[in-house]
This record gives C-alpha cells, sequence and structure tokens, in this order.
C-alpha cells in the first residue's frame, strides 16, 4: 500500500543507506552554514517548527534526495 506523495521514513529499502543518509544529515547540521544551504535551512526551519531532532534531519534527508533527483534529471532531459 505505497504511496509515493507520503513522504515520511519507513522499513522499505536499505537499512544501510538509510543510516548513511541520517549520518549526513547529523554532519551537515554540526558544521557552520554551508554555500549551498537549501537542505540546511529547511532542517533548521522544521526544528523551529517544534518536530524533534531526528524527524528534522529525516525531513532533510527526503529534501535533500527530492532536489538530487531534480538534478540528475535535469542530465537526462
Amino acid at each position: 500500500q505505497f504511496v509515493g506523495t507520503h513522504r515520511r521514513i519507513s522499513k522499505r529499502g536499505s537499512p544501510i543507506l538509510r543510516k548513511i543518509g541520517f549520518e549526513v544529515m547529523r554532519m551537515l547540521k554540526s558544521h557552520k552554514e554551508p554555500e549551498d544551504n537549501a537542505v540546511y535551512n529547511y532542517i533548521l526551519k522544521k526544528e523551529a517548527e517544534g518536530k524533534n531532532k531526528k524527524l528534522s534531519k529525516i525531513a532533510g534527508l527526503n529534501k535533500f534526495l527530492r532536489i538530487y533527483y531534480v538534478r540528475v534529471m535535469e542530465v537526462y532531459q
């Protein structure tokens, strides 16, 4: 019963990739603000909305994956 527009992390897919994604977001948040800061600002926005830190990092990971997908698809168009 998977719906592609229902965005949340789940146990679908590789647990190693989910762990790597979470660790990347953790490191992104622990360093100073990067130049291309769309994901960084999104994580801060989610924390300001009251989400806990883990959920905001997962939301940032989903945002990163959407941005990455669009940029890769631009190459093939």
